[in-house]
């Protein structure tokens, strides 16, 4: 993995998708789990407040939905999960961006 994806505390990207037709990644996510900033225990509040102050992205405006945390403004959206590793498709702590091209925007 990279140097600096291991340095700002990854433990592995998830996906990256890749539009041909724009040029331009559409969504990624990323995993912190067993990293320096979450483990599977990390609250989600406590985890969210990690991600925000380890990286420049808006500190306001994030509404809590379950088991995460959802920024939206006009181009893009960030989710922040913590599922604790419980259930089926458990992803726990992990950060997700959608570009407003991305189906799931």
């Amino acid at each position: 993995m990279d140097t600096q994806i291991k340095e700002a505390g990854v433990s592995w990207v998830q996906h990256i998708r890749y539009d041909p037709h724009s040029k331009m990644i559409v969504s990624y996510s990323l995993s912190f789990l067993d990293g320096p900033l979450a483990t599977y225990e990390t609250d989600l509040d406590v985890f969210k407040r990690r991600i925000l102050k380890h990286f420049q992205v808006a500190k306001n405006g994030w509404k809590q939905a379950e088991n995460k945390y959802v920024y939206q403004c006009a181009d893009y959206r960030i989710e922040i999960y913590q599922d604790h590793g419980v259930g089926h498709t458990a992803i726990g702590p992990t950060v997700m961006v959608f570009s407003k091209k991305s189906d799931a925007y």
